[in-house]
């Protein structure tokens, strides 16, 4: 998961806000992440105690969910201005070449 998210993330940051506050939003980015590594092991754990291992899975699953209407959100006000539509095919062959 990490191997796709991380450098795609990256890659549109710059689309998502001015060229001015690039580096804030980067350390912004950059701190979330640190603070998610080290508070989600805990959290995980009180989670588990509170529902048990498949309450557990079930409020991972449903935080993948959210994530992906989030994602799904941003993907769709992002659209470079000259690109109607997006095909990760096209997109990913023209990468490769």
């Amino acid at each position: 998961m990490h191997a796709f998210f991380f450098p795609a993330a990256s890659a549109i940051t710059p689309e998502l806000v001015p060229p001015e506050t690039l580096r804030q939003a980067n350390a912004i980015t950059q701190v979330t992440n640190q603070v998610v590594l080290a508070a989600a092991p805990g959290a995980a754990g009180f989670v588990i105690a509170a529902v048990g291992t498949a309450g557990g899975f079930a409020v991972d699953a449903a935080s993948f969910v959210v994530s992906a209407l989030f994602v799904l959100l941003i993907a769709a006000s992002a659209r470079p201005a000259g690109r109607a539509s997006c095909s990760a095919w096209r997109d990913l062959a023209a990468g490769v070449a």
